[in-house]
């Protein structure tokens, strides 16, 4: 199990919720927002550089981007599948 990062969401059924947080997730070894182990996040508005990987999602986790992060400058931007949402 990863457990390094800025924001995890590491057990069945956490979750984690990083909306409209302008915030500047930098400069970790490993990911700047990470999922696993059927855990889920969603993030909107962030910047996340500086990482081993940006956003990574593991096994059967849920991650949901809102489409307005700046995910840039990583040793690898996305690891997973990353999925979208939209306002309603």
């Amino acid at each position: 199990m990863r457990k390094s990062g800025s924001f995890i969401a590491p057990t069945a059924g956490s979750e984690i919720t990083i909306l409209d947080r302008l915030a500047a997730n930098v400069h970790n070894l490993n990911d700047g927002i990470a999922v696993e182990s059927n855990g889920t996040a969603r993030a909107s508005n962030n910047t996340v550089t500086r990482n081993g990987t940006g956003f990574a999602q593991f096994g059967t986790a849920v991650f949901r981007s809102r489409g307005n992060n700046s995910v840039d400058g990583n040793t690898t931007e996305t690891s997973g599948t990353i999925t979208t949402f939209g306002p309603m």
